[in-house]
């Protein structure tokens, strides 16, 4: 009993040495040590939203990029595209399959709506899978929600998700990171809810549950800016994206690391591809053998200017460097025969922008054309409208493709370079690039242009002492005025434009400023445009006088002098006072003008944006 009893207790002792001894190697195959790894946070690819062509070039640069890296996978934190159609789709699905890893896709609300609904939510999964998810990554685990259900809740569909994060959460191994789309909250955990963050009860409940479970880190996207948080040990990372940042950060992505012990850093990866600011756009100064071309960049580079009569562009070239000190590019093309049809190319890079543009008339031409508007503002669809309306007239009739008055207040901020980037020049507004491309515009200073430092920047006009000037096209000599001169609308301007009206020979006399002397309302008519400036109109034969200020079309008969106020390029609209002093024609509509010049009879039309004929009149000379 004794032997057996001393041999069963030696055996016991030696086979749990044994299992002792194993224990390492068993544990090395049943849960491996971590290993270091990389990945990828992709914010708002959002196809669209920051200029269709940018948007995409910029996505596939980063694809590019990202490869080079060779992280473990990719992650896309919601709004694939802008507005989920088949072009976008398709091409954001080209673009993402050109990545050499794993891509885990997150549902933004521009995938599934601000108010996501079943059938949105069934579309989404239909095209991208599934929107709640996890996986697990060398000893991590990963878990992608959709925010847009707790943004907006969607009965059912919500409550499922969260009886699944509790579920998964509760079973996570590791270190956890959460991808979503909406950050819980932008500066304070007790905030109040806003467009960006979530509802302050459900957002308490998440950070609980968050920090309950081994959350290390929340990732999303939506701000559009780099959004950084610490709470509670955990890093909230909501990034910059590859289609439009609101702040002046590069576009691109961050990189991951995550370490054999599941700490995690990232760092900010810029796309090295360039992006375009603004233009390309045309201005003319002056010379009908001349035109300036301008575009802004995001960068520094070297760039090259091509022209020609076709779209080979191959009659002449300039090598272009920056103009200033924010990656400004001016080039004039010189030697242009009059009246011609030019092409032109941008060569940055790998990247090509065109446009094309027609050379002033001869000086003793008896023909011209060309469009007006003013008051485009910040509502940058109702803009684009208008230049789509303008760009469909050019189209129709080619001679129309000459250049554009416009009447000030182009923006809302004019000290702004973000109102500037965002609304005038904004990437999105597809018809108001083009049209940029193809016309020169002539503008005028509004009280919008604020000190009007910025709007000098971008329209270098050759100005006199303030920031008024005059030019000829073919039969007409047009007058700029500023109202805004730093000295005031005073004798020296007044004394310029007497001594400018009464030397030009041409037959066509035009005055373009900003605020009426009168007009339909509702600011109140400018003084010094009917006292000072209307006996200077009436004295030297001007014909046609356009401004803008009020947001509205109104038509003015002053003595033989039409006044025409151009306000529908955009602003919010004002009703017209259909009493007005010497009110002819007025209409609360979106709209755009035109002037043809034909020998002795000049033909105006003021046109809606449907390209209905609003008001019209001619004038013949004696």
């Amino acid at each position: 009993m004794q032997g057996i009893h001393y041999k069963f207790i030696r055996n016991v002792l030696f086979a749990a040495l044994s299992i002792a001894a194993l224990a390492p190697m068993l544990s090395c195959v049943n849960t491996p040590t971590p290993e270091p790894f990389t990945f990828v946070q992709v914010c708002d690819t959002q196809l669209g939203f920051g200029g269709y062509d940018e948007d995409v070039a910029a996505f596939e640069q980063a694809v590019r990029q990202i490869n080079a890296l060779a992280p473990d996978f990719v992650v896309i934190c919601g709004d694939l595209v802008n507005q989920p159609d088949e072009r976008s789709l398709n091409d954001f699905i080209r673009i993402k399959g050109g990545l050499k890893m794993p891509c885990h896709l997150v549902a933004g609300n521009h995938d599934v709506g601000n108010e996501p609904t079943p059938e949105t939510l069934s579309a989404y999964r239909k095209r991208f899978g599934r929107d709640q998810y996890s996986f697990e990554h060398r000893g991590s685990t990963f878990v992608v929600a959709n925010t847009c259900l707790w943004k907006f809740p969607v009965d059912g569909e919500t409550q499922r998700q969260d009886a699944w994060l509790r579920k998964t959460l509760g079973a996570a191994n590791g270190s956890v990171f959460i991808m979503g789309h909406h950050p819980l909250f932008i500066e304070q955990p007790d905030e109040a809810e806003a467009y960006y963050n979530l509802e302050p009860g459900v957002r308490a409940e998440l950070i609980n549950l968050y920090a309950n479970n081994g959350v290390v880190a929340v990732l999303g996207g939506h701000t559009h800016t780099l959004l950084t948080n610490e709470h509670r040990g955990m890093a909230m990372v909501n990034g910059e994206t590859t289609s439009r940042n609101f702040d002046k950060r590069s576009r691109g992505f961050r990189l991951w690391s995550v370490g054999a012990d599941g700490t995690a850093r990232h760092t900010f990866v810029p796309l090295t591809h360039v992006q375009v600011r603004k233009g390309p756009y045309l201005i003319y100064l002056g010379n009908n053998t001349e035109m300036t071309v301008l575009w802004q960049l995001d960068r520094t580079r070297e760039c090259k200017l091509t022209w020609g009569i076709d779209e080979s562009c191959s009659m002449g070239s300039i090598p272009s460097s920056e103009t200033g000190d924010d990656h400004q590019h001016h080039q004039t093309i010189r030697g242009l025969t009059p009246g011609e049809l030019y092409h032109y190319k941008i060569l940055i890079d790998d990247r090509v922008l065109e446009g094309s543009f027609r050379a002033a008339p001869a000086q003793d031409a008896p023909d011209a054309s060309f469009f007006a508007y003013g008051d485009t503002r910040s509502d940058v669809v109702v803009h684009n409208a208008v230049c789509a309306a303008i760009v469909e007239a050019y189209r129709a009739d080619p001679n129309l493709q000459t250049f554009l008055l416009h009447s000030g207040d182009w923006i809302n901020n004019g000290d702004l370079e973000e109102d500037w980037d965002n609304q005038y020049f904004a990437r999105v507004s597809t018809s108001a690039l083009e049209m940029q491309a193809h016309v020169p515009v002539q503008g005028c200073m509004g009280n919008h242009e604020r000190s009007g430092v910025l709007f000098q920047k971008y329209w270098p006009y050759p100005f006199q002492a303030g920031r008024y000037w005059s030019f000829d096209y073919g039969p007409a000599h047009i007058v700029v005025v500023d109202q805004y001169d730093p000295a005031g609308t005073n004798s020296v301007q007044l004394a310029w434009l007497e001594d400018d009206l009464a030397r030009t020979a041409k037959l066509w006399r035009i005055v373009l400023f900003h605020e009426p002397g009168w007009g339909a309302g509702p600011h109140r008519p400018n003084k010094v445009v009917q006292e000072q400036m209307q006996p200077l109109f009436e004295k030297y034969d001007v014909a046609l006088v356009v401004t803008g200020h009020n947001h509205n079309y109104a038509r003015c008969e002053v003595n033989g002098v039409q006044h025409v106020t151009a306000g529908g390029g955009g602003a919010s609209l004002y009703a017209p006072d259909r009493a007005a002093p010497l009110l002819v024609m007025a209409e609360k509509t979106n709209h755009f003008c035109t002037v043809r010049i034909d020998g002795d009879t000049l033909t105006f039309e003021a046109c809606r944006i449907d390209g209905s004929l609003m008001d019209s009149f001619t004038l013949r000379l004696p």
